[in-house]
């Protein structure tokens, strides 16, 4: 089961969001890295205080015209990435973040972030590695994960979020950001783009139509994490009853 999860976060969330939301050219750069298990990721929507309140998600991704990237931040405590599956060793995520160009919040959008190098996973590496892998930041110093060896790349720290009863190959996790910056063309803008100047082109002018779009381009993941949950309470409920069958709790000894 806990194998089954994390090929679902890396198959249907991970690669989803960059197949539903990215550009054509984006899918062309991305999917190959990822479906040749060149690159690993993880799928960071909810937040503490917001769950699948994607509207009001509080990450903030800046655009800064000088440098052309975005500063993710975790403004405060419930903005804090939850819940996000891979998140002790997956390589990249899909951040879901308020979008803010010239001072105007543009909603939630979805950006590519590089979490931690693929060294990293088997031995300590470098921050410097950091450009390479398409980000950089502001942060002085690197945080790691609070139970993986595996370490991030600086302004990124990760929470593990424990003991998981029947999924102990699962590695949950908490996710803040700080000052992380990512290159411009890491904003997932199958519907929307920023320019260099920072200017915002929507490709759908509603902001209604354009935010229910993008989600909708999410749905198929999200059936298919349904599908599984009812596969393994089906495997669950023929075991419990079976066991029910043979069972005998307390009564004379047969003879």
């Amino acid at each position: 089961l806990s194998a089954n999860i994390k090929c679902g976060v890396m198959s249907w969330l991970f690669t989803g969001a960059v197949k539903g939301l990215g550009s054509p050219e984006q899918e062309s750069l991305w999917l190959p890295r990822i479906t040749s298990g060149q690159i690993s990721g993880m799928f960071a929507m909810t937040e503490l205080g917001h769950g699948s309140n994607v509207r009001n998600l509080e990450t903030e991704a800046i655009y800064d015209s000088i440098t052309q990237e975005f500063v993710i931040n975790t403004p405060r405590p419930s903005a804090r990435k939850a819940y996000i599956g891979n998140a002790l060793h997956g390589q990249y995520a899909t951040v879901f973040a308020k979008l803010i160009v010239q001072g105007k919040d543009r909603g939630p959008h979805a950006f590519l972030v590089p979490i931690r190098p693929s060294s990293s996973l088997s031995s300590s590496s470098s921050s410097s590695s950091s450009s390479a892998a398409g980000a950089s930041s502001s942060s002085s110093s690197s945080s790691s994960s609070s139970s993986s060896s595996s370490s991030t790349f600086p302004g990124i720290h990760i929470e593990d979020l424990g003991h998981k009863g029947g999924l102990l190959g699962v590695d949950n996790g908490i996710i803040t950001f700080s000052n992380v910056r990512v290159p411009r063309e890491n904003l997932l803008n199958r519907f929307a783009s920023v320019d260099p100047a920072g200017n915002y082109i929507p490709k759908i002018e509603s902001d209604n139509t354009r935010f229910n779009t993008m989600l909708m381009a999410l749905t198929g993941s999200r059936v298919a994490l349904s599908g599984v949950s009812i596969s393994v309470s089906k495997v669950a409920l023929t075991i419990a009853i079976r066991h029910a069958a043979r069972r005998v709790q307390f009564g004379p000894t047969k003879k």
